[in-house]
């Protein structure tokens, strides 16, 4: 039998870029019958033993698995890598560059929005306080107004302040432009991966769905429970809030408190919804 089943295995030679899967090699769900699918499987793989083809499957599934395993790392490492490696290159080579060049032509501009003005007027009141306060603690006299020595120091140490913080909030500008430009490039460039690569995809999302139908109901609530509780849990909102703001400061966008405030009232509620009609609707199908 095992002679019989290299031979047959060596004049086929099944060539891995050739496969064609069809539907039925990513069913997850089997049809339900009479017989309890335990007592089929039972019989069904005592009468697969006596096929002289048995071994020729286990080997062909083997190779099926180690392929797609292959695929699944292969595919993610150029899904996630090759798209932002692209995107910083042509962010260094190309983009900021021609964002200096171009922010250099309006002398004065400092601030994209409002929210960064904010931000530089308090940074400044702060600084102010600070040094007032070091002056008045450190003076030899209450009246430290009348020292024009120490006015003079109070007045270059503010300025040196407001001209550092122009630069800062300039270069935040800046490199928020140079952000939203280097995000689309690194999303066409995403989409064109993803489009030329169809059948990679096909493989590498049939290896997560038997990764995770083919975890243990313990390891499966886990997971769902994790996962629902830091998108969508009593404590999320508090991370939504702080990834909005990120996201909004990344691409210079002002950091509307009543846009962030709807975003986290909406989305997580449609989240939930969604995570569980999916669970209503794998249970339904698994019972």
């Amino acid at each position: 039998l095992s002679v019989y089943s290299i031979l047959l295995y060596k004049n086929k030679k099944i060539k891995m870029k050739n496969w064609k899967f069809t539907a039925n090699s990513f069913v997850v769900f089997e049809k339900t019958g009479l017989i309890p699918r335990s007592i089929y499987k039972f019989f069904q793989n005592l009468l697969n033993q006596f096929d002289p083809l048995y071994e020729y499957e286990i080997v062909k599934n083997f190779r099926i698995t180690k392929y797609q395993t292959l695929v699944f790392f292969r595919y993610t490492l150029t899904v996630l890598f090759i798209p932002l490696i692209f995107a910083t290159l042509c962010k260094k080579a190309i983009f900021v560059p021609a964002v200096n060049n171009l922010w250099s032509k309006y002398d004065g501009k400092i601030f994209l929005n409002s929210t960064q003005e904010h931000r530089a007027y308090e940074e400044l009141q702060e600084y102010n306080n600070e040094l007032v306060f070091h002056i008045l603690l450190h003076s030899e006299n209450n009246n430290v107004w009348k020292v024009t020595s120490q006015k003079n120091i109070y007045q270059h140490a503010l300025k040196l302040k407001a001209q550092e913080l122009a630069e800062e909030y300039s270069n935040e500008s800046k490199e928020a432009i140079s952000n939203v430009l280097t995000d689309i490039t690194s999303l066409l460039f995403f989409v064109n991966i993803l489009l030329r690569n169809q059948r990679q995809f096909l493989l590498f999302r049939s290896f997560i769905e038997e990764s995770f139908y083919g975890l243990s109901d313990t390891a499966r609530a886990f997971l769902i429970i994790m996962f629902t509780d830091v998108f969508v849990g009593f404590h999320s909102s508090h991370g939504w809030e702080i990834f909005l703001e990120y996201v909004l400061r990344h691409f210079g966008f002002p950091e509307s408190r009543e846009f962030i405030f709807a975003f986290v009232a909406t989305l997580p509620v449609i989240l939930d919804a969604m995570f569980k009609y999916w669970v209503f609707r794998y249970l339904n199908r698994l019972s």
